[in-house]
């Protein structure tokens, strides 16, 4: 038996959703649906396995281009065949982010 996985968005679309959308079968999206790219006001790299999922529906350099517009691509790794270990990549890429930032309390 085959199990299928369906996502259906309305209105905001955060990049870990949309990233982990892409893992699905089908996914449905109103006309109100729009796609925030808020990690790039975060200055952190997109997540939700966006680098591994997009290239497989667009090419890599089509994937590298429209993550380029949100000021990411090196989140692409075209070497990365296995998602856990993208997953990890994608990991020590936001901590790296994370580790430059300065956080204010408040």
């Amino acid at each position: 038996m085959m199990i299928q996985r369906f996502v259906a968005f309305e209105g905001d679309v955060a990049p870990p959703f949309f990233g982990a959308a892409l893992a699905a079968d089908y996914r449905f999206g109103t006309d109100e649906m729009v796609f925030q790219p808020s990690h790039l006001k975060l200055g952190y790299p997109p997540s939700g396995g966006i680098g591994f999922f997009l290239p497989r529906f667009v090419s890599h350099a089509k994937a590298r281009d429209l993550l380029s517009i949100m000021g990411v691509k090196t989140i692409i790794q075209p070497h990365q065949k296995d998602l856990n270990a993208f997953l990890n990549y994608e990991d020590k890429a936001m901590a790296g982010v994370m580790a430059r930032r300065k956080f204010h309390k408040g």
